[in-house]
């Protein structure tokens, strides 16, 4: 039998206030990280616009350049064939147009722009999903949240955020912790006070 002074909400409260301290570090590992990629994310989206507007008029001269080239080394072969001629000499075969290059550096720079571009935008949305669901885990928020950014953190494997990704798996390993999902439950719940706060409340 329970005795006559117990309280359920101390013992509710101690269940909340030890998931808190669960929780802590791996959320505050995940609020660092995803900080970290939400200034990689502007990093390569700046690095993106700056290949877009002011690399175009470079690519545009290598281009002018690389052309020029192509055009005084077919000159050149046209002088040296013709120098090769002479009375009753049998004309040589015509030159091989010389090779035009596969791939230009406009379009270069246009598609190495792209490529940062996307992986700027992908690294800064993710990261700003790990850090809804971290601060969301940090506070015993919302269990939803809190599992989508530690899920998306272990995802931001795909954009070389290792280190997201290891505090990702930290994260959900200690969210699958049982008593840290009735944590979750009973703050959803209203149950969410620490035992400081209810003593003082009762008091009143």
């Amino acid at each position: 039998m329970p005795r006559a002074d117990y309280d359920y909400r101390d013992d509710r409260a101690d269940v909340v206030g030890q998931a808190r301290d669960k929780v802590y570090a791996p959320a505050l590992a995940l609020i660092i990280s995803a900080a970290l990629g939400l200034a990689g994310g502007l990093a390569l989206l700046g690095f993106a616009i700056v290949v877009a507007l002011f690399m175009e008029e470079v690519a545009d001269r290598m281009d002018q350049q690389q052309q020029a080239m192509i055009q005084q080394q077919q000159l050149q072969m046209q002088q040296q064939m013709q120098q090769g001629q002479g009375p009753g000499v049998a004309l040589p075969p015509p030159p091989r147009p010389v090779a035009q290059p596969p791939v230009q550096f406009k379009t270069f720079f246009r598609i190495y722009g792209a490529m940062y571009g996307i992986w700027g935008g992908i690294l800064f949305a993710m990261s700003v999903v790990t850090l809804i669901g971290a601060i969301r885990m940090k506070s015993l928020g919302s269990y939803g949240w809190a599992m989508t950014g530690t899920i998306t953190a272990i995802a931001s494997v795909v954009t070389c955020n290792l280190l997201s990704m290891g505090f990702g798996i930290w994260g959900l390993v200690v969210l699958m912790q049982p008593d840290v999902k009735e944590a979750f439950e009973r703050v959803a719940e209203g149950g969410g006070r620490r035992p400081g706060r209810d003593r003082e409340e009762d008091e009143v």
